[in-house]
């Protein structure tokens, strides 16, 4: 009996420590709230390893980070990302809300598309405040990005349309990715003004083989659960 008592007793000791194992290994990255990872003041490799690690996640980061971020996926120089924005922030509605503490969540989502094993990942970063004992997406402010990070390097046609709310984002995407043999540009943007913004992308090169087509209208994006 005392054999079997002591059997017991290590099995749940055992246990015990598997799950204070797999615990640690979740909560390795501080969460900010919601479920959103504060990579503030992480390194640009422990950022990678998230993004690389994870399909779907979000992330909290500095201006810095997101311009950096926004860099990397647009095959750009952080310089030009920061020109772009200034150049832009003439024509938005940034100088209405006042920036009192302000950050942007990367907000990573698979897209399905019509080739069910491929699923492109939207990346939107819009900014987040906080003040008066709230925090919101700041609606007057445009996201530092918006585009698909495609694997294989396809190649997206279309548009990506999103529209800004308090705690979340709704996207709709209508397009396709194609093929090797060109590539494609981000060819011209609507609503920089407003909450609601369309961004068209072109492609050009010497095929039109489709790999996948996507269709999605009104497609809710939790990112801070309301």
């Amino acid at each position: 009996m005392k054999k079997l008592l002591a059997l017991l007793l290590a099995f749940a000791a055992s246990l015990f420590i598997n799950f204070e194992v797999e615990a640690a290994e979740i909560e390795n990255y501080s969460l900010f709230g919601n479920d959103i990872i504060d990579g503030r003041s992480l390194s640009s490799d422990e950022l990678s390893k998230i993004r690389e690690s994870n399909e779907e996640f979000k992330i909290l980061l500095t201006e810095k980070q997101a311009a950096e971020r926004a860099a990397e996926v647009k095959g750009v120089s952080v310089e030009e990302i920061i020109a772009e924005r200034n150049a832009q922030a003439i024509t938005t509605m940034s100088t209405i809300t006042p920036r009192i503490a302000c950050s942007y969540v990367e907000a990573n989502v698979q897209v399905k598309t019509s080739k069910t094993s491929y699923k492109p990942t939207l990346i939107v970063m819009p900014q987040v405040c906080h003040g008066g004992g709230a925090t919101y997406i700041n609606r007057n402010v445009e996201p530092y990005l918006w585009e698909f990070k495609a694997e294989d390097n396809y190649s997206y046609a279309g548009t990506i349309k999103i529209e800004l709310q308090n705690g979340h984002y709704i996207y709709t995407v209508n397009g396709k990715f194609m093929s090797e043999g060109g590539s494609s540009a981000h060819s011209s943007t609507t609503g920089l003004t407003t909450p609601v913004i369309t961004a068209t992308y072109t492609f050009t090169g010497t095929t039109s083989n489709v790999h996948a087509t996507t269709s999605q209208l009104r497609v809710k994006r939790d990112v801070l659960g309301f």
